[in-house]
């Protein structure tokens, strides 16, 4: 789903409920560069989720991450580089787990996700990502 999409989703009211202590939110991302959403639109749905998160879970750590890297995903870097500029005013985590990734001009990518969605290679470099930036 894009980012608009998932604020309209019976699934944000079960999270909104969840009592969570940490939410990870995808910025659905290359959903939303697939669907040409242009990007003020995304980030303005990132934005409302980020507000309503904090306002449902006043004590629930927030960690903004991007969506998967592609190869030689031209537009979408652009997008994902603005993101995280983006991210810098927010008032959450961001975790930059394409750090992790092969190079996105590298064909090795592709073990790691295909069609823009992640292998279980590309889920473990997530997660092992994922437990750095909390142990951090």
């Amino acid at each position: 789903m894009t980012s608009t999409e998932a604020l309209n989703s019976n699934e944000l009211e079960t999270l909104l409920e969840s009592e969570a202590d940490i939410v990870f939110l995808e910025s659905l991302t290359l959903n939303d560069n697939s669907a040409v959403l242009p990007l003020e639109e995304s980030e303005e749905s990132i934005t409302e989720l980020i507000d309503q998160f904090s306002s449902s879970l006043p004590d629930a750590e927030i960690i903004l991450f991007p969506s998967n890297p592609l190869l030689n995903p031209r537009f979408y870097l652009t997008q994902i580089d603005e993101l995280s500029e983006y991210a810098e005013d927010l008032s959450v985590h961001y975790a930059d787990h394409w750090e992790a990734w092969p190079d996105v001009t590298d064909p090795e990518i592709e073990e790691y996700a295909t069609s823009g969605i992640p292998t279980e290679q590309g889920h473990e470099i997530l997660a092992d990502y994922m437990m750095q930036f909390l142990n951090e």
